[in-house]
């Protein structure tokens, strides 16, 4: 979890709202089903949103409902362990040495051509569930 406030942008919303669909709504600690576009499911990054080299990456997020991102937010080292058990250790060691080594600065994401990618991965993802 964050340690201060980061603005969250419109591809910040529209990402959550991939990562929450990709995972069917469904939170990825506890397994609970939510309903759709409801605001009980958070989207968690593992790499803080200030790493921007993975604030959009899919390897860094998934859906987890606020009660599990709250108790995994308190112990980092179990959330190290359980995230590295489902990525496997290439993709958890590659994943971390791309939030420290990447100089990637905000305005790399928080531009329109960005936000239209998600869009498009967003409503192929939809589409894919007879959504869109």
């Amino acid at each position: 979890m964050a340690w201060g406030k980061i603005k969250i942008s419109k591809q910040d919303r529209l990402f959550s709202k991939y990562i929450r669909e990709r995972d069917n709504w469904t939170c990825q600690a506890c397994n609970k089903t939510f309903e759709r576009n409801t605001g009980l499911l958070d989207n968690s990054h593992f790499m803080g949103r200030r790493f921007y080299a993975t604030r959009f990456d899919e390897d860094n997020c998934e859906a987890l409902c606020k009660s599990c991102h709250l108790k995994i937010g308190e112990d980092p080292v179990k959330h190290c362990e359980r995230i590295k058990k489902k990525l496997g250790t290439r993709r958890f060691n590659k994943l971390r040495f791309k939030a420290k080594n990447n100089l990637l600065k905000a305005n790399q994401f928080e531009n329109e051509e960005a936000y239209q990618e998600i869009k498009l991965k967003y409503k192929k993802l939809l589409e894919s569930k007879n959504y869109g």
